[in-house]
């Protein structure tokens, strides 16, 4: 596993910039509207308005000869989703965000754990991203992240940690069990990331209607 070597066999300057500018274009997210198609992804309106924050950026350089091609355009903003996504600290003493140690991992790693578990959060991010600060609990992007720390060690989906994290997030027992799956999302998918990504992004989409639910109700009440 790659997460815990960052530091010591260290990365390549084209992935340091590569994360180093998805940290900055984060901000710029700000002002865009997400649109994601049927599959989750971000549709060629979002990444056409994102490339044209990009270009009238103060923040950012204006795009050279990145950019030029639509996977370069479909990488830069996707890059930013997933940093963004996962702007938080698993553990107080990770030098890293857990989005930096993500995309570190998924751009430098050959580890095939690695690159399994990584790519298939890579492609929920975007449904992930709308946990971001809801109340009540239910910003569940650390269990996300750490459930696939776990794929990438390969644990059990006995692992204590998690059981503990899940356990302690929640009242509502129905929510709990679906979070609780978000290990075995990974566990199921056999290494498929699309596969993953679909189930860990129906696991999103379900927190996030919860959210909205338990939202309704207490402005009723």
């Amino acid at each position: 596993m790659f997460i815990n070597d960052i530091w010591s066999c260290g990365v390549t300057t084209k992935t340091k910039k590569i994360v180093a500018e998805a940290q900055k274009d984060g901000y710029l997210l700000n002002f865009l509207q997400l649109e994601l198609e049927e599959g989750g992804l971000p549709n060629w309106k979002t990444i056409n308005s994102f490339c044209e924050l990009v270009a009238t950026s103060t923040q950012n350089n204006p795009p050279d000869e990145a950019m030029q091609s639509p996977q370069e355009k479909f990488d830069r903003l996707m890059n930013a989703i997933f940093l963004k996504t996962f702007n938080l600290r698993n553990y107080e003493e990770d030098p890293l965000s857990a989005g930096e140690i993500l995309l570190f991992t998924k751009l430098e790693s050959i580890d095939r754990r690695d690159r399994f578990a990584t790519t298939a959060l890579y492609l929920a991010a975007p449904a992930i991203l709308k946990l971001r600060g809801l109340k009540g609990g239910y910003d569940v992007r650390r269990i996300f992240s750490l459930a696939a720390y776990k794929a990438m060690e390969g644990g059990t989906a006995k692992n204590k940690e998690l059981q503990i994290l899940i356990g302690d997030l929640f009242e509502d027992e129905n929510l709990r069990k679906a979070v609780h799956r978000i290990w075995y999302v990974f566990k199921d998918a056999r290494g498929n990331p699309e596969k993953c990504a679909r189930g860990l992004r129906d696991l999103a989409d379900g927190i996030y209607l919860q959210a909205m639910k338990a939202e309704q109700a207490r402005k009723a009440s």
